[in-house]
């Protein structure tokens, strides 16, 4: 079972986007990578439309994995993995879309001690969309927008 969805607004455009996969308990990293595939090609899609109707980039990439089949589960401990990391840049994806799909399973790959099986449920979700205009512009000047003043 899957379930990808979105928030909008019609001023605004997106602030986040994301995939969750449920399943019966798992055991394995290797099983969790494949669901993880899943997830992230749901990911991929939905970057895709947001950038062809909003375009619009996030920035922000947040990966979890749990053992009870709800979002609001217990989300510390032993109980479910949760971080976030910066997203593939603007012009990876752009060149191959898919880089995503191995971003995420290498950062699952290099967290694996800290995974919680039996897993029943694992999902990405995509956060801090800004516009092109502002995702093309050299890190550094990135860095300066989201400075506190």
């Amino acid at each position: 079972m899957g379930v990808c969805g979105e928030e909008v607004t019609e001023k605004t455009g997106p602030k986040s986007a994301g995939s969750i996969k449920t399943f019966k308990p798992i055991s394995s990293l290797e099983k969790i990578l494949k669901q993880m595939h899943l997830v992230s090609i749901d990911l991929v899609l939905k970057i895709k439309e947001h950038l062809k109707d909003f375009e619009v980039f996030p920035l922000s990439l947040l990966v979890y994995q749990k053992k009870a089949i709800s979002y609001y589960a217990k989300t510390d401990g032993a109980d479910s993995f949760k971080k976030t990391f910066k997203m593939v840049s603007y012009e990876d994806f752009k060149e191959d879309p898919n880089c995503l799909v191995e971003h995420i399973k290498n950062f699952f790959k290099a967290n694996e001690g800290s995974l919680p099986f039996p897993a029943r449920m694992c999902g990405a979700t995509v956060t801090n969309f800004k516009p092109l205009s502002v995702v093309k512009l050299p890190t550094r000047k990135i860095d300066n927008i989201f400075a506190k003043p």
